[in-house]
């Protein structure tokens, strides 16, 4: 009795995942071409698991580009590392086709924006409270000094100086 000859697999998504998404995708592809010709009505059907295939490619080719920023976005636990870190998983939410974890993140990042600027005006205020009177001067004669000419004139018509 003859042993019957082993298929070649797949490679496994744990050792190698862009090839094996790009074998997926191939796959669906091929389906999907199939079933143009022979069986229409699962066409639908085959071109959503192709389009699903593509995505997981996408995402997985994404995820191996760039791990040396995905390192150091998580080592940094400031607010703008935080910041990079949710941008990071966003975009490959995104390319993973993953739209209500995408719209999670974005408003997350949204929160870490308002919270980065709200960190900043505190910073900015405690700054000016430590200023003397000559130096808030100087920064406001600065501040004017660069404003357009027409701006100029009507600050200074209002403080109703000549």
């Amino acid at each position: 009795m003859a042993k019957p000859s082993k298929k070649p697999r797949a490679p496994s998504l744990i050792t190698d995942p862009i090839a094996y998404w790009k074998a997926q995708h191939a796959q669906a592809k091929l389906d999907a071409k199939m079933a143009r010709t022979k069986a229409p009505s699962v066409l639908p059907k085959m071109v959503s698991l192709e389009r699903d295939a593509w995505r997981e490619y996408k995402a997985a080719v994404a995820q191996v580009e760039a791990p040396a920023s995905a390192e150091s976005a998580v080592a940094d636990a400031s607010l703008e590392g935080q910041l990079a870190n949710a941008a990071r998983m966003r975009k490959a939410s995104e390319a993973s086709g993953s739209w209500v974890a995408a719209k999670d993140l974005f408003k997350v990042e949204g929160e870490l924006a308002l919270a980065i600027r709200q960190r900043d005006q505190l910073q900015a205020e405690r700054e000016m409270s430590n200023m003397t009177v000559g130096a808030k001067f100087d920064m406001l004669v600065e501040h004017l000094a660069r404003l357009p000419p027409s701006l100029k004139a009507r600050v200074i018509a209002a403080l109703g100086e000549p």
